[in-house]
């Protein structure tokens, strides 16, 4: 972790927000899985209904982990070129928008997180991207967007 990650970490534990990530891993293929057709097969599920379900992708869902962390979250429109004209670049590459959507900043991300818990909500953790300082990771940009 390099200097600039620290401080943000550093300040992110004093003025920050508690969040919890919860990260959801799916690399398990269903036996369901059609490699012919790249789909899920319906009548297998039918056929054996004591199997254990899969997601749209054709992959067992495991167990989500949680990971508690200080991070900044602010208003997307909060969020303006001259506020942080450091990540304007990035925060342009997070996708489509809505009214009511926020800028994560933290100086570490899990591997695989898709939620997080905040504010007594659940919220959808979108395009995390990887801000680089030097020659590694600065702080990591998402959109999250309430569930």
């Amino acid at each position: 972790m390099n200097k600039t990650a620290r401080n943000i970490m550093k300040q992110a534990r004093k003025r920050g927000q508690v969040v919890t990530f919860i990260s959801e891993e799916s690399t398990t293929r269903c036996p369901c899985w059609s490699s012919d057709f790249q789909q899920s097969d319906v009548a297998w599920h039918e056929a054996n209904p004591d199997a254990a379900e899969c997601n749209d992708q054709g992959f067992l869902f495991s167990p989500a982990t949680t990971v508690e962390a200080n991070v900044f979250i602010i208003p997307y429109a909060a969020t303006s070129r001259t506020e942080i004209p450091v990540y304007s670049h990035f925060i342009e590459k997070l996708g489509p928008v809505k009214n009511d959507d926020h800028l994560l900043i933290t100086p570490e991300m899990p591997a695989n997180a898709k939620w997080l818990e905040w504010s007594d909500a659940k919220w959808h953790v979108y395009n995390p991207i990887a801000v680089p300082i030097g020659s590694s990771t600065g702080v990591w940009l998402a959109l999250v967007r309430r569930a």
